[in-house]
């Protein structure tokens, strides 16, 4: 009874601090700017701390700890390295974006594909991929969310994803500054808390280096008394670790939210250093999740979660004092509503500015476009809160084909539109039709029964194939219809 006294106090204290922070963006939004991306005026720490909450989820705080925990290194160290991967890519996509032309122009990702092709259409297609795929994501927050509270407290799931709902709602009805500001406190927490995490771990394993990295090499090897198809051979993890690394290194590479902070800031030379810095925190923060996790495994190896998911918050009830332990659980919380936020405000702007603005007949006010958001910020939210409560399975079973689902779409038109310049607006539709239809023909029709495969990697190269070839041929045919009548080329 003592320990869940004690986490209703850590929760009070988040909520109110959340709640202080959540009001800072609603008497400062002007235009619909404003809402989508702020300023334009947002600093170096401010843009780490919210780029490092947005990418810090409960996929990497409750997954990601429970299969290093369940299957060691091998299968899992892939994914994460694909997360790196992905954000190698954006430096240079950054580097383009963050171009003043660019941000002058652009308030969401599928306003390049207008901007650069000069096609209203595909950024609208765009807009419903990116508002699609955002609600399966934040419906896996809101479970995140629903699974550490309602431990916590002691309380139905159900009543604990209602509350995240709540807090989603209001941060994100403030706008960018609302998100970003609470992206600040966050990501504080997850820092304090996955810290205190390892420090834990390290003493209860005597303080010794040689322990830990004794039980670090045995958890490499295969899990034992598993019918798990991934476990029946090293090859088969090494499908499963290539296709995780695909789906995740080039779904990151092309995900809306991070753009939205490349958009924000002040300058180029911000932008840079903010993707620079955060990669660095980022590294150090999954180096301690992982290595909390093996320690977790080597302290307790018998722990009888019922799902991945569970195998964290369990865990760090069981192994540590209820001052620290609520202090974890409630970074944990802080990484669901970080990136649920940021994720719903993304939905939101989609929606009103790639799609709404398309549909209607007249052009859309700026307190209209405002108005629009918020109702998708309610709509989006209640959505993916009733989702929440069909079991999905673990979370990183949806979130990799979600990525993928990135990867297949929008890689190829993005990247092929910002560093070539002969990709063309035919190109870039058969580009994004071509890795679609074979993305949902892969996981419709040919997904192995082992479900180690993910269609991101044949539907971006399938999508490449569509953008060269189709691209090449209409820039043929307007060369030669240029060459029959020379007048044109006076443009």
């Amino acid at each position: 009874m003592e320990h869940s006294l004690l986490y209703l106090l850590y929760f009070l204290f988040y909520s109110i601090v959340l709640l202080w922070f959540g009001k800072y963006g609603f008497d400062r939004v002007k235009s619909s700017k404003d809402y989508f991306i702020g300023h334009g005026n947002m600093g170096v720490f401010l843009g780490v701390c919210t780029f490092c909450a947005s990418w810090i989820s409960a996929t990497s705080m409750l997954f990601i700890t429970g299969s290093v925990y369940r299957f060691g290194l091998y299968p899992s160290v892939f994914g994460v390295l694909g997360w790196f991967a992905g954000a190698l890519l954006f430096i240079p996509l950054t580097n383009r974006l963050a171009h003043q032309s660019l941000r002058k122009s652009l308030r969401t990702l599928p306003e390049y594909f207008y901007v650069r092709y000069g096609c209203r259409r595909l950024q609208a297609v765009g807009g419903m991929a990116v508002v699609f795929s955002h609600l399966f994501y934040i419906m896996l927050q809101i479970r995140g969310f629903g699974l550490v509270v309602g431990h916590m407290l002691e309380i139905p799931y159900a009543l604990a994803v209602l509350l995240v709902y709540l807090f989603l709602i209001y941060t994100t009805f403030g706008g960018f500054e609302s998100v970003a500001r609470t992206d600040m406190v966050n990501f504080l927490l997850i820092l304090i808390g996955s810290f205190t995490g390892a420090i834990l771990v390290y003493q209860e394993l005597g303080g010794s280096l040689h322990t830990a990295q004794k039980f670090v090499s045995a958890s490499i090897s295969l899990p034992q008394g598993t019918s798990s198809p991934m476990a029946a051979d090293r090859s088969s993890l090494f499908y499963l670790g290539m296709f995780m690394f695909m789906s995740w290194a080039l779904g990151k590479s092309t995900y809306p939210q991070y753009m939205n902070r490349v958009l924000a800031a002040k300058d180029r030379s911000t932008a840079v250093k903010m993707i620079g810095i955060s990669l660095i925190l980022l590294v150090a923060t999954y180096a301690v999740l992982i290595f909390t996790s093996l320690g977790i495994r080597a302290l307790s190896p018998e722990l009888a979660a019922v799902s991945l998911d569970e195998i964290m918050p369990m865990a760090v009830e069981r192994l540590f004092a209820p001052y620290w332990a609520g202090l974890i659980l409630t970074a944990i919380m802080a990484a669901a509503v970080s990136t649920a936020n940021s994720q719903l405000l993304v939905l939101a702007g989609s929606f009103s500015w790639d799609i709404y603005r398309y549909a209607v007949k007249r052009p859309a006010t700026e307190e209209k476009l405002i108005r629009v958001s918020r109702w998708l910020v309610t709509i989006g939210a209640t959505v993916s809160l009733l989702m929440a409560f069909i079991p999905p399975g673990t979370l990183l079973d949806y979130s990799s084909y979600i990525w993928g689902f990135f990867a297949a779409t929008f890689f190829v038109p993005l990247y092929g539109g910002l560093f070539w310049k002969g990709a063309t607006k035919e190109g870039a539709w058969a580009g994004f039709v071509g890795g679609t239809s074979i993305y949902i023909m892969e996981i419709l029709f040919f997904r192995l029964e082992g479900e180690w495969t993910n269609p991101a990697l044949p539907g971006v190269l399938v999508s490449l194939l569509c953008l060269v070839t189709v691209s090449t041929f209409y820039r043929r045919k307007r060369n030669r219809k240029n060459e029959e009548d020379p007048i044109l080329t006076l443009h």
